[in-house]
C-alpha cells in the first residue's frame, strides 16, 4: 500500500471516530479537537505522499510538517493551523483551566469541524491522486472562517517558533 493510501485510510479511521464522538451523549469537545487535528495530520501526510519528492514524503515532526504546509500548501495551512492550536490547548491546557474555557462545544463543532476541517479536506482532495477516497466530515464547501464566540488569545507557549 502506498504512503498516500495509508494516510487516507488513517484519516478515514479518525473521521469515523470523530463522528462517534460528535454523536455521543457527552461529546468531549477536547477529544473532538484532538481527533480532528490528527485527521488533518493524515490528510497533510497524504498530500505530501502524493506530491512531494521522496525525501520529504513523510514529516519527521510537527515543526517540519507545519513549515511545509505554510510554505507550499497555504490553503491547507489556514484550517490546519486552527486545528493544531486547538489540539495543543486540548492536550496541554497551558493557561486554561479546561478546554471549554478556551473554546465552547458549539464552536468546536461549528468552527473547528464545520469550517476548519471541512476546508482542509476541500483543499486537499484535488491534490490527492485518487488512489484512495477520503471520507469527508462535512460538505467540502469553502467557508469563510469567523472568530469563535469566546476565543481568547492563544497562550504564547503554543505559538510556533519562527522558521529557521
Amino acid at each position: 500500500m502506498s504512503a498516500e493510501v495509508v494516510h487516507v485510510d488513517l484519516a478515514n479511521r479518525n473521521n469515523a471516530f470523530l463522528r462517534t464522538l460528535v454523536n455521543s451523549a457527552n461529546p468531549f469537545s477536547d477529544w473532538i479537537a484532538i481527533v480532528a487535528f490528527y485527521k488533518a495530520v493524515h490528510i497533510a501526510e497524504a498530500v505530501f505522499a502524493a506530491n512531494e519528492p521522496l525525501a520529504t514524503q513523510h514529516s519527521v515532526d510537527h515543526f517540519s510538517r507545519n513549515h511545509l504546509l505554510k510554505s507550499k500548501y497555504p490553503e491547507i495551512w489556514d484550517g490546519y493551523q486552527s486545528l493544531y492550536n486547538a489540539s495543543r490547548i486540548a492536550r496541554y491546557l497551558g493557561t486554561h483551566a479546561d478546554f471549554s474555557s478556551y473554546m465552547s462545544e458549539h464552536d468546536v463543532i461549528s468552527v473547528l469541524l464545520g469550517i476548519d476541517l471541512v476546508n482542509v479536506e476541500a483543499e486537499a482532495v484535488p491534490l490527492l491522486s485518487g488512489a484512495a477516497t477520503l471520507s469527508a466530515y462535512g460538505s467540502p464547501v469553502k467557508a469563510a472562517r469567523q472568530a469563535p464566540t469566546a476565543l481568547p488569545a492563544a497562550s504564547p507557549a503554543f505559538t510556533q517558533p519562527p522558521a529557521s
